[in-house]
C-alpha cells in the first residue's frame, strides 16, 4: 500500500504541489462571491463562459464507455478494445501527449500554472440510496468555487448546497469552507450532520482525489513535472479513433486511461476504477464536454465548460458547469490559513489511503450531509433483554443475538472494518460464539458494506434479505475487492446461504429456547425496495428493529413518509393492533438512534405532529 507520497503531493514534491479552492461568501448573500474581474493587476489569466443557447452541453456520446463485461458484474476487466495496432503511430506516447499539450496550450503555460480557481455550479447524486440498486438518488445541487495551489498543497472550496436528499429537501442551504493543507483538513460552518472543525483524514483524500480528476490538467501536470513518459502505455485507438494512454496513477489506486480525441486534441474522458465497500472495484469516468479557451492573459489555458462523472452503470452521479476559471500569478495565501480549531495530529494514514480509494463516495455522500461511518467503535452495548444487546457505534447500531448456537447479527452496516470492530467486540461478550445469521433491513450500502466480511470470516453464516435484491446480492457476493481487499477476496469465498423473505411475507427465523426472532419484508416503505423490519421475542417482551423507517429519540427521520410507513407495516403484519397497542412490551430499536418504548415512540411522534394512524396519546 502507497500513502505518500500522494498524487497531490507527488506534485508538490516534484515542483507542482496539489489542487486548491478559494473564493468568499458575500457578507449576508445566499450565494458565493466572484473572483477578481477579468484583466486584473497582477495580470492573471481569466475567462468566463457564457451560457448562450449555441454552448452545446448535451453528453459527446462519441467515445461511450463499453458495457461492463467478465465475471465481475460491477467493473470491465479492460477498456474498450482497440482498433488499431499501437504500432501505427510512431512514438505514440510522445505524439499524443505532445497534441494534448499543445491542444491545451503548451507545456509551459501548464507547468507555470501556480494557481486554478473554478467557480462552477452543479448537481450530485447518490449511488445505493435509492429505491433500486440500479438508479442513483439525488443528494445535492451546490455552488462550489475552489483555488487549486499546485505549488504548495493546499486548497479552499466554498460551498454552497441545496440538499435534496429524501427529507433534507425541507432544510435549508448549507454554506461551508473547507481548507486543506495536503494531508490535513479543517471545515468551517456545517454541512447538516457534518460538523464545524478537523476533517476525517479519509474526507481530505477523498475531495483531494476527485478534483484531480475533475481537472485534467492536474495529470498533464504530473506527467510533465515528474517525466513519467516511460510508463505511459499506448492502448491503441477506441472504436471512435480517440487514442487511450495508460497513465500509472501517482496514488497507486488503479491505472487511468486517458482518451484523447486524436483530431482536435481534447481529453475526451479519463477512466479508472475506485473502490467501493459493498459493490468492489468498480469503473469511473470523467467525462469533459465544450472546451473553451481563457480570454486573457499571456499563457492561455482550455478548459472544459462541464465535467460530469458517471458510475460502472452509466448513471450520471456528479454534473459540474464551470461558470468561470481563472490562473492567476498570485492569491492571497492567507486563504489557506486554518481558523485555529484543526487537530494538528488528527492524520490517519490507512484513513487517507481508504479516502483516496473510495473518492467517489466518500465526495458524493458527504454531499447528503452526512459524513460516511466506515470504521467507528463501539461503546457501552446494553442488554435490552436477556439475550439481546443493542451495540452502539456512533450514528449507527446493530443488534446482536444470543442464542443457543451462535449470534444473529441485525445488520452488516458501514464496511468490511465495521464489522470486524463488532466481531471483536461481540466475541468479549460472547466467547466462543459467532454469527449464524446476519439480517440486513435492506440493500443501502450505509447499511450494507459490511455484509460481506460476515459471510467470508465466520464459517457457515446465512444471510437474510428481503425480496427485491436477490439477483443484486449475487452480484455483490461474486464482484471482486482488489483495492481494498475484504475476507471473501482473501479467502475466495464461494460457498454462501441466501435466504430471501418473499414480497410482504414474514418468516419465522429462529424459535428455540422461549426466544422467536421474525423477519418481515414490508412494501409499505418506499425508501427501498427490499426494506425488511425484523422483531425478536423473548421473556415476555418484544424488541423491534427497523432501519430510516423511524430514528427513534431523535425526533424523526429523513425518509419521507417513513414512521407513517414503519407503523403501517406494523399493523400490516399484526406486531400492533389496529389501535397500535402491543400485546407485550415493545421497543423499537433504529439503526439510526436509540432504543425507544412504543409509549415514547407515539408521545414523541405525536409531539412533532407526525400522524402514523394511532390514537393520540392520553396525557399524564
Amino acid at each position: 500500500m502507497k500513502v505518500a507520497p500522494l498524487f497531490v503531493t507527488s506534485l508538490y514534491v516534484a515542483m507542482a504541489g496539489v489542487m486548491m479552492p478559494l473564493s468568499t461568501v458575500a457578507e449576508g448573500e445566499g450565494s458565493l462571491g466572484e473572483f477578481p474581474e477579468e484583466n486584473s493587476a497582477d495580470g492573471a489569466a481569466t475567462w468566463a463562459m457564457p451560457h448562450e443557447d449555441s454552448q452545446d452541453e448535451t453528453p459527446d456520446e462519441t467515445s461511450p464507455d463499453e458495457p461492463p463485461t467478465g465475471e465481475d458484474p460491477f467493473a470491465p476487466d479492460t477498456d474498450p478494445p482497440a482498433t488499431t495496432d499501437p504500432g501505427d503511430i510512431e512514438d505514440p506516447v510522445a505524439n499524443i501527449l505532445e497534441l494534448v499539450t499543445n491542444t491545451l496550450g503548451g507545456a509551459d503555460a501548464l507547468l507555470n500554472m501556480r494557481f486554478l480557481q473554478v467557480m462552477t455550479t452543479g448537481e450530485a447524486e447518490i449511488e445505493y440510496e435509492d429505491t433500486t440498486p440500479d438508479e442513483v438518488g439525488n443528494a445535492a445541487s451546490f455552488e462550489r468555487n475552489y483555488t487549486i495551489d499546485l505549488f504548495e498543497g493546499n486548497v479552499r472550496i466554498d460551498e454552497l448546497t441545496v440538499h435534496e436528499f429524501e427529507a433534507l429537501q425541507f432544510f435549508p442551504p448549507s454554506f461551508t469552507t473547507r481548507i486543506m493543507q495536503q494531508t490535513i483538513g479543517e471545515q468551517i460552518g456545517s454541512k447538516m450532520f457534518v460538523p464545524n472543525g478537523t476533517m476525517p483524514s479519509e474526507s481530505v483524500a477523498a475531495l483531494s482525489h476527485q478534483l484531480v480528476f475533475q481537472n485534467p490538467h492536474v495529470l498533464l501536470v504530473y506527467i510533465l513535472a515528474n517525466d513519467v513518459f516511460e510508463n505511459i502505455t499506448y492502448a491503441g485507438l477506441d472504436r471512435n479513433d480517440n487514442a487511450m494512454l495508460i497513465v500509472p496513477d501517482p496514488d497507486d489506486i488503479w491505472p487511468i486511461t486517458m482518451f484523447v480525441n486524436t483530431t482536435s486534441g481534447f481529453i475526451n474522458k479519463v477512466t479508472t476504477r475506485q473502490a467501493h465497500p459493498l459493490v468492489g472495484d468498480r469503473r469511473v469516468t470523467f467525462r469533459y464536454f465544450n472546451w473553451v479557451i481563457e480570454s486573457e492573459g499571456p499563457s492561455p489555458l482550455l478548459f472544459p465548460r462541464r465535467v460530469r462523472i458517471s458510475n460502472q452503470n452509466g448513471k450520471v452521479v456528479w454534473d459540474e458547469r464551470r461558470d468561470s476559471v481563472m490562473t492567476p500569478a498570485d492569491v492571497d495565501m492567507s486563504m489557506f490559513e486554518f481558523s485555529g480549531s484543526v487537530d494538528p495530529d488528527s492524520f490517519d494514514a490507512f484513513a487517507f489511503y481508504y479516502g483516496l480509494a473510495n473518492s467517489l463516495l466518500f465526495d458524493t455522500f458527504d454531499m447528503t450531509g452526512f459524513w460516511f461511518p466506515w470504521r467507528v467503535a463501539y461503546s457501552d452495548p446494553q442488554e435490552l433483554a436477556p439475550g439481546v444487546t443493542w451495540m452502539n457505534a456512533g450514528t449507527s447500531a446493530s443488534l446482536v443475538v444470543e442464542h443457543a448456537d451462535g449470534l444473529i447479527v441485525l445488520e452488516g452496516f458501514g464496511s468490511q472494518f465495521q464489522t470486524q470492530l463488532l466481531l471483536q467486540a461481540a466475541g468479549e461478550l460472547f466467547p466462543g460464539k459467532s454469527p449464524t445469521h446476519v439480517l440486513q433491513t435492506h440493500f443501502h450500502f450505509d447499511h450494507s458494506s459490511g455484509v460481506r466480511e460476515y459471510l467470508g470470516a465466520v464459517e457457515d453464516v446465512t444471510l437474510v434479505i428481503g425480496d427485491g435484491t436477490t439477483e443484486f446480492w449475487l452480484d455483490v457476493m461474486i464482484a471482486q475487492h482488489s483495492i481494498i481487499p475484504d475476507s471473501v477476496e482473501t479467502a475466495n469465498v464461494t460457498n454462501y446461504d441466501i435466504v430471501t423473505v418473499e414480497f410482504d411475507q414474514e418468516q419465522v427465523l429462529l424459535d428455540a429456547d422461549g426466544m422467536v426472532v421474525t423477519a418481515y419484508h414490508t412494501s409499505r416503505a418506499e425508501h427501498a425496495e427490499d426494506m425488511m423490519i425484523f422483531t425478536v421475542d423473548v421473556n415476555a417482551t418484544r424488541i423491534l428493529y427497523q432501519a430510516d423507517l423511524y430514528n427513534g429519540g431523535f425526533g424523526g427521520t429523513i425518509t419521507l413518509n417513513g414512521p407513517q410507513h414503519l407503523f403501517d407495516a406494523m399493523r400490516d403484519h399484526s406486531i400492533l393492533t389496529a389501535n397500535c397497542t402491543s400485546d407485550v412490551p415493545l421497543t423499537i430499536v433504529s439503526t439510526h438512534g436509540i432504543p425507544i418504548t412504543l409509549e415514547e415512540a407515539l408521545a414523541e411522534l405525536a409531539s412533532l405532529d407526525v400522524d402514523v394512524g394511532c390514537p393520540a396519546p392520553a396525557d399524564e
